[in-house]
């Protein structure tokens, strides 16, 4: 029996940063988000959704690249995105992410984070290490 503890705190961009990222488009990213993890014997801890980037926190397996496993939740969410809403401009993310090892003992404080993203945003309560920058 193998043993993991191989926690990711995942964050990325739409393309551009371009506010794309509405209540439906959120919808269709959080289902497509859970059902790449499954494929991907991830397990997935949260996901926060904002108006331009998600952020996402999960045990990645072992056997699965962490570039390999944000290719495929990126590819698989905006495909989804893009097949299922009538968007005025097509759905993309931005290439780049950012990625984060946690220890068990952050994990509480670091899901808390994420699943709280939209309220932090609102009240400018970030926490900088925590989320990707901007391009100035």
């Amino acid at each position: 029996m193998s043993y993991r503890r191989l926690h990711y705190h995942l964050v990325w961009p739409t393309h551009e940063w371009v506010p794309m990222i509405d209540d439906d488009v959120e919808r269709v990213l959080r289902a497509l988000l859970a059902s790449s993890a499954r494929a991907l014997a991830a397990v997935l801890h949260a996901v926060g959704v904002v108006w331009d980037h998600v952020h996402v926190v999960a045990l990645n397996p072992p056997g699965i690249a962490v570039a390999d496993a944000v290719g495929r939740f990126k590819g698989a969410s905006s495909h989804a995105v893009n097949h299922n809403l009538s968007l005025k401009a097509p759905f993309r993310w931005q290439g780049e992410y950012g990625v984060i090892s946690l220890t068990q003992r952050a994990l509480p404080t670091v899901i808390d984070y994420a699943l709280n993203q939209r309220e932090r945003h609102a009240n400018d309560d970030l926490i900088v290490a925590l989320e990707i920058s901007e391009p100035t």
